[in-house]
Order: structure tokens, then sequence, then C-alpha cells
């Protein structure tokens, strides 16, 4: 997706990575699934569409989701509306987080596969 304006970046850590001031957490794309079912109404896909486009056509390049938001529904939804959009992988950064109740660090690499197909 094209911005028609100039679009603040700054450069994240250390790292090559340039991201805008401000990010769109997607944890409410979880609504209707898992622990968040009582939280957020359940939206239809073509609204977070619609979500996702305006904050991309506001500059915003990066999301944050987790797996426990609707056991990786937001991830799945985040996904699917960057798609709807026609985004590049290139032209966005997606940090999600690993839950770690009743397990050790050793279980993150266990998930981490389903995270990625999730975001695929």
């Amino acid at each position: 997706m094209e911005n028609k304006k100039k679009i603040e970046r700054r450069k994240l850590g250390n790292s090559s990575l340039y991201v805008s001031p401000v990010g769109l957490g997607v944890m409410q794309f979880a609504g209707g699934g898992g622990m968040f079912n009582f939280m957020f109404l359940k939206i239809p896909q073509q609204e977070k569409d619609r979500i996702v486009k305006t904050a991309l056509e506001s500059g915003i390049n990066w999301f944050d989701t987790a797996e426990y938001y609707g056991r990786g529904q937001s991830e799945r939804t985040l996904r699917e509306g960057l798609a709807n959009n026609q985004v590049k992988d290139e032209d966005v950064l997606i940090a999600t987080k690993w839950w770690p109740a009743l397990r050790t660090a050793g279980n993150m690499r266990h998930t981490i596969s389903t995270r990625q197909k999730n975001l695929e």
C-alpha cells in the first residue's frame, strides 16, 4: 500500500528496521474467540480490513498481537486484513507475544511454528 504523504519512521534499537512512532495493537481482533470472547465483540473481517487500511493510510507500519489473543485468532485475522489490503510482507512489522503461563522458556520453540503459520 502506497502512502501519499511522507511518514515519520524511527530506527528500532540497533536494528536496520524503521517503525512508525505509533503502532496498532489488535487484541480486539480476537473478539468472539478464546479468553477474550467476553471482553470484545466479534468484529466482521471486513471491518478489521478497514481498521488495518486506516492504520496503514495513517502511516502505521507495525502491529502488535499475541498468541493469547483468541488462541491466535488476532494473529490470523491481522494476517487476513493485511492480505486483503494487498500489503507486502516487507512493508510492515508484526510483534507477537508468547504466553508463558504454565510453560518454561524451553517450550517457546514449540510454539514458534504456530505463530509463524498464523501470520504467513
